[in-house]
């Protein structure tokens, strides 16, 4: 006799873990973001609490590398970061470890990358994503800001003048609010750009840097878009919306915003938050 019972609870299971499976495939498709301890490997977002919310949305085909101070995402064909990220607290404003001065490669990039040797006669200088100013609190968090995956060619007077004092601003605006998340790096408005050194690294047409901060119950942005060549500007006329850096550069910045948030976020400046 057959056992219908039998082959009943059999058909039923097997539905009851098909369905399973199914779910968990989509709560795990979708974006890759970096699991929130540093140093680790890539993991799917399969929760709604908000790490690293500095990063910008990015694949899985991305070259992700976590350093102690802030984490790169590294452009292997153009020798740059396509973007740099990290939190600073006021806590990391201060700190007794002074600038270092050595420039190197990056020692968890595997293959061709840019060399001291090709900023060498460029008129270029080796401009910071993630400043050595920030990086006062660590003696690694300093050296590995001196990794050439941080590194873009910059305009002297750039990297030293409106670039620099948005540098400062963030480090003040950290010690007002606790702590900000800050996104910068370079940007290109054409597939032909100039490049230097034997290594070919690309020139990048500008640069980009968004901040963002936590106040009250809410959030509040600010962006910078800076030309890569003497400054003919104040600081402040350089300042523009979130979306106007997402149009310039491809990227989905604070992606983990709701939606209806990060829309007004992006779209507007609360000018009396930044102080310029």
């Amino acid at each position: 006799m057959v056992n219908v019972f039998g082959m009943k609870k059999n058909i039923i299971f097997l539905m009851i873990l098909l369905s399973l499976c199914c779910g968990c495939y989509q709560r795990n498709d979708g974006l890759l973001h970096a699991s929130p301890n540093r140093h680790t490997t890539l993991a799917y977002n399969t929760d709604t609490s908000l790490h690293h919310l500095e990063y910008p949305a990015y694949s899985d085909k991305e070259t992700i590398i976590e350093h102690l101070g802030y984490t790169t995402c590294y452009n292997r064909q153009k020798r740059i970061p396509d973007w740099v990220a990290y939190e600073l607290t006021a806590e990391e404003t201060y700190g007794p470890y002074k600038r270092d001065t050595a420039f190197r490669p990056d020692p968890a990039i595997k293959g061709i990358q840019a060399s001291t040797f090709d900023y060498r006669g460029s008129k270029y200088d080796r401009g910071h994503m993630a400043p050595a100013g920030d990086m006062k609190w660590s003696k690694q968090a300093m050296a590995e800001c001196f990794y050439l995956s941080n590194i873009c060619p910059q305009n002297h007077d750039l990297n030293s003048g409106a670039w620099e004092r948005v540098e400062w601003m963030g480090r003040r605006i950290a010690q007002k609010y606790g702590k900000v998340y800050i996104v910068c790096g370079p940007v290109f408005y054409s597939r032909q750009y100039a490049t230097i050194g034997d290594n070919k690294v690309a020139v990048p047409d500008a640069f980009f840097k968004a901040l963002l901060i936590r106040y009250d119950t809410s959030y509040s942005a600010i962006a910078f878009i800076m030309p890569n060549q003497t400054p003919d500007k104040h600081m402040k006329e350089y300042a523009c919306t979130v979306d106007s850096v997402e149009a310039v550069s491809g990227l989905d910045l604070f992606f983990q915003l709701e939606d209806e948030e990060e829309c007004e976020i992006e779209s507007n400046i609360i000018w009396r938050h930044w102080g310029i």
